[in-house]
């Protein structure tokens, strides 16, 4: 009888066995999964399809917005399809990599076989799901593109478009034909909205006007205590200003929210209006509070009522001209914005959408120039009287571009182009409000960060702590660029909204920029903003670090250890240029750059440095020795070329010696490597204090020799260990000549310590009767004038001139 075996294994691993286990278990998890996929697919194809047939039939900037937002959403679902296939493709190609192929005429395993047919086919799969994706991806953003240029093409066109002028007859008469059927939809809107308003009970009105009341009062109380503790808790300076100027922005558009929504309430009190006025209603309690934010802008702004916390630089006379600007701007704007929406939920006709939007243009055109006007005058008014008074550039610019556009845009208002003069006028307002609003952020981010982050005006000495404190100008430094990084952002977010309008907005911009997110190449180098980012952070961050270290090491380790000062700081700024290199080596990793690059580009930049930066290197290489070998080390007195002095830092390229005069001479490190060097406190810094002395022969010399070495040996300078010494130089004429030399610890004590030898000596001499030789007087005989002649002195005769 046959014997069942079980198959053999052999030349298969038992983990392989098990992988093939792994991945038929796996096989209903995958086939779920690459159902969901392609169900995605499809419907992304789907909705691709009905966009692409929805272009045709749309004519509506508003439709064109829709159906662009939702290719957009399919190209950002295609594409995260697309990354999330990427790495299973590669992890099965790997899988099939390591499996190989047979070689021919080979008996393979039939698991393997099987293991291999099912990855391929898996991969085979994967892979066409993946390219399906991409594809996808790159098609609905044509799409998303071609609609931004059909509505940017569309809005061009619109602005170009011209209507009857309001000031010709024909315009009228239109709009008095199509007025009955206006007035009848205003005053179906209109009963729909008294109706729902006479439905609340009189206390929700009166409710309401207590709630506006209480919140004006609330907005003053809280605008007087504000301005009390700031006053008495934030420090003097611009900071101050800017806080103000914030906090009058918020109440205001607090005070002006809490109307709004009391207003919405008290008019939708049972919930009965129609979709049209339920629209407007929360359209007017939207307005109205962006028409509150408007009024507080300007007031924070111009601050007529406190001219020391005004932000704008401005002159009081200025700022009273334009006292009453935030309320009749707002004011302005809320009744521009309700009539703008009532004509289009209403539908109205065309003549009375163009009266209405040229009316409301030109109210808002006359409410801006009257007030550039007013400013303008009293502006020129003071310069002339007052010369020293200046105004600033970009105050000036701004009111010229805002002169300039808006007085075209009222010509084209009065000549039909209704539709750019408005547009320009509205440009003009959002403009201001944008630019008002990044001034007073602009302001608090700049005062902010140099209050907080800069250094105390009255800063007490830092105590010693683990790390070290940072000192005022780094400080400062840290606080400009913190500064500078938030105020470039908000400028950034500024040109978004600026540019919105105009078909750029964010999302398009933000679209645009996911084209360079994958960066760009020089040469075989492959630089993306994310690792250009990163770096930047890497590189950063290891400064930072190697910056704390160094200061622990000199300021808290180094100390502790045996280790003179030279040594020290030898040893900290090997350690700052090595931290230094290591931290740029690793941003350049960050990036993408690898250290085999940086070796090639190297090479590529020996020729010049041979040529153009050879002294440069040749003084970093020899500051590279100094701090080496130290022949000489900070603290040293060194004597090089008829420069002496205490040497107080050896840099990068040059080491700075202190003389005698407490001047600062900048000697480069080559110097010390190719001359002669004398280094008085090398070896044994020890000092020679050497005293000649010349007595007449008659003088005891060894009374003489006692009194030398007893002022040497009481003096408690003079080192005991080598002794003193007195020797006889020899014999000078009438004079004896002595050498006295005693040594003391430090180079730098010799001359205090032969000063007081000195007066020692001369007093015991003196004591001792025993005079000093005086020095030979030598006279020199001047050589005699010639005799001068009488014919030398004779007057001249008189000339006849």
């Amino acid at each position: 009888m046959a014997s069942t075996r079980l198959p053999r294994l052999s030349g298969l691993p038992w983990f392989a066995a098990l992988l093939f286990a792994l991945l038929l278990g796996a096989g209903a998890a995958r086939a779920d999964v690459d159902d969901d996929v392609d169900a995605a697919l499809a419907a992304t194809r789907t909705e691709l399809t009905t966009i692409q047939r929805s272009v045709r039939e749309t004519s509506t900037d508003l439709e064109l917005q829709r159906l662009r937002a939702r290719a957009v959403a399919q190209q950002t679902r295609a594409a995260d399809i697309a990354t999330r296939l990427a790495p299973e493709l590669a992890a099965l190609q790997a899988r099939l990599a390591q499996l190989g192929t047979p070689a021919p005429g080979a008996k393979e395993d039939a698991d393997v076989a099987g293991q291999r047919a099912q990855i391929a086919k898996d991969s085979a799969a994967l892979e066409g799901e993946l390219k399906l994706a991409r594809l996808l991806a790159i098609e609905a953003d044509q799409l998303a593109a071609q609609l931004w240029t059909q509505r940017r093409a569309q809005f061009q066109a619109q602005l170009g478009e011209r209507t009857a002028s309001i000031l010709s007859r024909t315009f009228w008469s239109e709009l008095r034909d199509d007025l009955p059927s206006d007035r009848e939809r205003l005053a179906a809107l209109g009963s729909d909205i008294a109706e729902a308003a006479q439905a609340a009970p009189a206390w929700a009105w009166a409710l309401a006007l207590l709630a506006v009341l209480a919140a004006l009062a609330a907005s003053a109380w809280t605008h007087r205590r504000a301005i009390e503790w700031i006053a008495a808790r934030v420090p003097p300076g611009r900071l101050r200003r800017s806080l103000h100027a914030l906090t009058v922005l918020l109440l205001w558009s607090a005070a002006a929210g809490i109307a709004a929504f009391a207003l919405r309430g008290v008019i939708d009190w049972g919930e009965h209006l129609a979709p049209d006025a339920d629209a407007l209603v929360d359209s007017i309690a939207g307005m109205l509070w962006f028409a509150g934010y408007l009024a507080g802008l300007a007031q924070a702004l111009i601050c007529a009522n406190r001219p020391s916390w005004r932000l704008l630089p401005m002159p009081d006379a200025v700022a009273n001209r334009l006292r009453a600007l935030p309320t009749v701007l707002a004011a302005t704007s809320l009744l521009a914005w309700v009539a703008e929406k009532l004509t289009a939920l209403l539908n109205t006709s065309l003549a009375l959408t163009v009266a209405v939007n040229c009316i409301v243009a030109l109210a808002l055109g006359l409410t801006l120039g009257i007030a550039l006007q007013r400013a303008e005058r009293r502006w020129r008014r003071l310069l002339r009287d007052d010369g020293a008074l200046r105004r600033p550039l970009w105050l000036a610019t701004i009111a010229f571009v805002s002169w300039l556009v808006l007085s075209g845009a009222v010509v084209c208002l009065l000549t039909g182009y209704v539709a750019f003069g408005s547009f320009a006028v509205k440009q003009v307002l959002w403009a201001t409000i944008l630019l008002g609003s990044a001034y007073v952020l602009a302001a608090l981010i700049d005062d902010a960060c140099m209050a907080w982050l800069g250094p105390p005006a009255n800063a007490p000495a830092p105590s010693p702590s683990v790390l070290p404190t940072l000192s005022a100008a780094t400080r400062s430094q840290a606080a400009v660029l913190v500064s500078g990084l938030l105020r470039i952002a908000l400028a950034l977010i500024v040109l978004l909204l600026l540019l919105a309008p105009f078909g750029e907005g964010p999302a398009e911009l933000l679209r645009r920029s996911g084209q360079w997110q994958a960066g760009w190449s020089v040469g075989e180098v492959k630089l993306r903003p994310g690792a250009l980012l990163q770096g930047l952070i890497v590189l950063v961050v290891g400064l930072a670090l190697v910056r704390l270290l160094r200061g622990w090491l000199a300021d808290r380790y180094l100390p502790t250890t045996s280790l003179d000062p030279g040594m020290r700081s030898s040893a900290t700024t090997l350690f700052g240029y090595a931290g230094a290199v290591f931290a740029v080596a690793t941003a350049l990793s960050a990036i993408g750059i690898g250290l085999e690059r940086v070796a090639w580009v190297a090479s590529a930049l020996s020729v010049g440095i041979g040529f153009g930066l050879q002294a440069v290197v040749q003084n970093f290489v020899s500051g590279l020795i100094l701090l080496a070998e130290r022949p000489v080390k900070v603290g040293d007195w060194v004597s090089l070329g008829g420069v002496e002095g205490d040497i107080r830092r050896i840099n990068v390229r040059a080491t700075e010696i202190q003389m005698g005069d407490r001047s600062t001479v900048i000697v480069p490190n080559s110097e010390f490597i190719t001359k002669v060097v004398r280094n008085v406190t090398m070896a044994e810094p020890l000092g020679l204090v050497q005293i000649k002395l010349a007595v007449p022969v008659a003088a005891d010399a060894e009374q003489v020799r006692t009194h030398l070495l007893e002022a040497y040996r009481v003096h408690d300078d003079v080192l005991g260990t080598p002794a003193p010494n007195v020797l006889l130089d020899g014999i000078d004429g009438a004079n004896l000549l002595f050498n006295a030399t005693g040594f003391v610890a430090s180079p730098r004590a010799v001359a205090g310590v032969r000063s007081g030898l000195l007066f020692d000596v001369l007093r015991r001499l003196r004591e001792a009767n025993i005079t000093l030789a005086a020095a030979p007087t030598v006279l020199i005989r001047a050589p005699e004038a010639p005799p001068i002649s009488a014919a030398a002195v004779a007057p001249e005769p008189p000339s006849a001139t």
